[in-house]
């Protein structure tokens, strides 16, 4: 009897403790779930309120900001960043960064980059690739170790093989001058020649200022109080500068092309590249001015800018013909019969141009006035391999 008692008992405890345990454990249960519950409430209020604040800062920001560009800080500093365009190839945008150019067309400038067959530069450090060695970590070739030499540079592999110490040489990054030159004269005033110059001239050095290229501009055939230079600059931090220079830049005058070269030149130093946008209807001999810009060691880059009706033009009757530049007239007589011997006069000019460019290691390009400024610069100058 005892002993059924006992064990009785002994059950009993079992039993209630079994239970306390149960009551515990669904106490503890209870009060983690429903902390968990909590904290899940507290995160998605979180969530929310990191969600409103950050649609509330985009509205604000397109109630503040003009449609089209959003310039930050640095932008005032001369870091311009444009909102990306979709399609779009307006040639200009007068709510954009620059007159010059709309802020996709930049956009997609910006990311483009000058291709040059030069060889040598200057002792400046830029992005810029030269086949000469130099310090980078880009291998070019090897050459025989001389006595001098750092031997830091020795590939000791191949010493091992051959026995004979070489040294490994790197491609040079260097800095490449740019050279922007804008014919101003009377002639390119006509039917949106110079304006296109201009266009053309500052993506050139939107690319060479990303590129970490030192970029000058200068204006020729203009009159003396209208010769403006850019001094070279370098760094995206100059984009304002130039911007400015091309904006505010007037032509008109009778200055020659080989006086407005010489003045470049009298100016300027050191190697690259000179790109110059002219419709090159000058009296003068246009070898000479290409001959001085190579021997200063840049390589010219020449772009003919001429109106639709100097490329194609449609005449007929009895004419007079006055020149922009001089105060010579001539008169004409049955037009339409005169167009045939323009052209064959033009296709002329232009093959001895071109040739003339070649003979120096230049690059030579024919453009018109309303060609769209996105198929000059993405496909045309693109395919010529001047970008890439």
């Amino acid at each position: 009897m005892a002993e059924n008692e006992h064990e009785n008992q002994s059950e009993s405890h079992l039993s209630s403790l079994k239970n306390r345990v149960k009551k515990h454990t669904r106490a503890m249960t209870g009060d983690t779930a429903q902390k968990i519950r909590a904290g899940v409430d507290h995160k998605k209020q979180d969530q929310r309120k990191v969600w409103q604040e950050s649609k509330g800062a985009k509205l604000r920001k397109q109630d503040g900001e003009d449609a089209g560009t959003a310039i930050s800080a640095s932008a005032k500093a001369g870091m311009f960043v444009g909102k990306k365009g979709r399609g779009e190839y307006r040639d200009v945008d007068s709510g954009g960064v620059t007159q010059l150019l709309s802020n996709s067309t930049l956009s997609r400038v910006e990311r483009m980059r000058i291709v040059t067959k030069l060889r040598k530069s200057n002792k400046m450090r830029g992005e810029h690739l030269f086949g000469k060695g130099g310090s980078s970590t880009e291998f070019s070739d090897y050459r025989n170790y001389v006595e001098g030499d750092d031997i830091r540079y020795v590939d000791w592999n191949i010493f091992s093989r051959l026995g004979r110490p070489y040294l490994k040489q790197y491609r040079h990054e260097e800095e490449m001058q740019i050279v922007l030159v804008v014919d101003g004269s009377n002639s390119m005033m006509f039917d949106g020649k110079f304006e296109r110059a201009k266009q053309l001239a500052t993506a050139f050095g939107v690319m060479g200022l990303y590129s970490s290229e030192k970029v000058s501009a200068h204006v020729i055939g203009v009159d003396e109080g209208k010769q403006k230079k850019l001094k070279a600059c370098t760094g995206r931090g100059s984009m304002h500068k130039l911007f400015k220079y091309f904006e505010d830049l007037d032509g008109g005058g009778g200055e020659q092309l080989e006086e407005g070269v010489e003045r470049v030149l009298h100016t300027h130093r050191g190697k690259g590249v000179v790109f110059i946008m002219s419709d090159w209807l000058s009296y003068g001999d246009v070898s000479g001015p290409m001959t001085r810009l190579a021997s200063a060691g840049l390589e010219i880059m020449a772009m003919q800018v001429l109106s639709p009706v100097e490329i194609d033009p449609d005449l007929e009757g009895d004419l007079r013909f006055m020149d922009s530049e001089g105060a010579g007239t001539l008169d004409v007589s049955a037009a339409g019969d005169v167009v045939g011997l323009y052209q064959e006069y033009r296709l002329k000019y232009e093959h001895y141009l071109e040739n003339h460019c070649k003979l120096r290691g230049g690059r030579f390009a024919v453009t018109s006035s309303h060609d769209d400024l996105s198929y000059v610069l993405f496909d045309m100058l693109l395919r010529k391999g001047w970008v890439k």
